[in-house]
């Protein structure tokens, strides 16, 4: 996924993807996870504040996410594609 191309793919489906974590997560969600989700937000906006490109901190609240939506598909998924969604941040930032 060196090209353009292939990063708009990812993106695509990376779309589709967290839409259906955060309906799964907004449903089946604990108190515990809902802390994690907004602890990892507060660490993203606080990178972004400071003009860092922050993929560790989108990593760690979308893996938040895929984890309150209790399917380990989504963990996985997510975890495999964060490689190539820095290189999508790096790109566009």
């Amino acid at each position: 996924m060196g090209d353009v191309a292939g990063l708009m793919r990812c993106m695509e489906f990376r779309i589709g993807l967290e839409g259906e974590a955060a309906y799964l997560a907004a449903t089946r969600r604990s108190d515990a996870d809902l802390t994690r989700m907004k602890r990892a937000l507060e660490a993203l906006e606080e990178a972004i504040a400071k003009g860092e490109v922050g993929h560790v901190a989108d990593r760690n609240f979308h893996l938040a996410i895929a984890t309150a939506a209790q399917n380990q598909l989504f963990v996985q998924t997510m975890s495999v594609l964060a490689e190539h969604t820095l290189k999508g941040m790096e790109l566009a930032r």
